[in-house]
């Protein structure tokens, strides 16, 4: 009895060993890896042309700094800072009442002088009155009227009027100022159009005609303007290799003001098939560039070489893809050649 007892005890404790040992080492239920998911898209050649990019400033076809021609004290002032005024606007009136008194005088004087003239006339006619004494009296009378014009030359110098249509600056003078020729009263600046200065290496110059368009982007409020090429300058800086260029651009709605920076965008040559892809598909390493395509669900490490940067995150690849591939353009950054792949197209 105790023998069977001892054999019950020792199949008891081996059954509870067993399952004990299955439990422990029992294999848990993985998940299958079927691949490493990536987003995909499929090569298509694009339409390329070379864009030049060049910087340069917006230039005033006609912009000064108003100045009086005669010395006088300011006794009105008919502008605004920042008004716009056409050709010929009166903008200030230096004090004339000098010259309203000489000019009154001299009118007097030449009243007198055409009383004198018309009757030297009459004499000379009756030929009391040789033709000398016809001659002074004619002499006379136009230097007084010599003297009028003279008068009211001078008078208009007193009178600051716009020479050109455009946009006044900040005014520099008040009301009861003494001007002197030369002393600065307003800038002036024409605003349409605009002409725009930059420049482009001399590899471009065939390129570069009168009447070439060009795409100019004013940062500064995020804009982009179409504007012509309107002169090339004659010589090219044998310094940095670069030939001067000149554009215009309407500026209809006043928002471009002279002096902001533009960069300027110039297309050359012609329209080409490139393969263009983000840069952001490529790997780089040691051993050169290389994107990941996927061929019947894996991955395969290709070595590309690469061309032209693009502005927008792209760059044309030269050799390594062609049309129809399929290509990695996100999550390659976990991919080995030869993994396994769950792609997800993107258009």
């Amino acid at each position: 009895m105790e023998k069977f007892i001892k054999l019950t005890l020792t199949f008891f404790f081996g059954f509870i060993l067993l399952f004990v040992g299955k439990v422990i080492f029992a294999k848990p239920n993985l998940p299958i890896n079927n691949g490493t998911n990536v987003k995909t898209v499929v090569i298509a050649p694009q339409d390329w042309q070379k864009k030049v990019i060049a910087l340069g400033s917006l230039l005033a076809p006609q912009g000064i700094m108003v100045t009086p021609e005669a010395a006088g004290q300011i006794t009105n002032i008919y502008f605004k800072s920042g008004q716009l005024v056409k050709k010929g606007d009166k903008l200030l009136q230096l004090n004339a009442d000098f010259l309203v008194a000489q000019l009154q005088k001299q009118k007097a004087q030449t009243d007198l002088s055409q009383i004198e003239y018309e009757r030297t006339l009459k004499l000379y006619e009756q030929k009391v009155y040789n033709k000398s004494n016809l001659d002074q009296a004619k002499t006379n009378l136009a230097s007084a009227n010599a003297a009028i014009d003279e008068i009211l030359a001078q008078m208009k110098q007193l009178t600051v009027v716009a020479p050109f249509d455009g946009k006044l600056g900040l005014r520099k003078v008040s009301v009861g100022d003494y001007l002197v020729p030369g002393t600065p009263i307003v800038s002036l600046q024409q605003l349409n159009p605009l002409l725009v200065d930059f420049s482009m290496p001399e590899k471009y110059l065939a390129k570069i005609d009168v009447g070439t368009e060009v795409n100019i982007r004013i940062s500064a409020i995020k804009r982009t303007y179409t504007g012509k090429i309107t002169a090339v300058n004659s010589l090219v800086d044998a310094q940095t290799r670069t030939i001067d260029i000149r554009a215009i651009i309407q500026n209809d709605d006043h928002k471009l003001l002279p002096g902001m920076f533009a960069e300027v965008y110039m297309f050359v040559g012609g329209v080409k098939k490139e393969i263009i892809i983000p840069q952001t598909a490529i790997t780089y390493s040691a051993d050169g560039e290389y994107v990941y395509t996927v061929v019947d669900k894996k991955a395969h490490k290709v070595y590309v070489k690469l061309g032209e940067k693009l502005t927008d995150n792209r760059v044309i690849v030269k050799k390594g893809l062609k049309a129809g591939d399929v290509m990695v353009i996100a999550g390659q950054m976990k991919l080995s050649d030869g993994d396994n792949v769950i792609t997800t197209d993107t258009k």
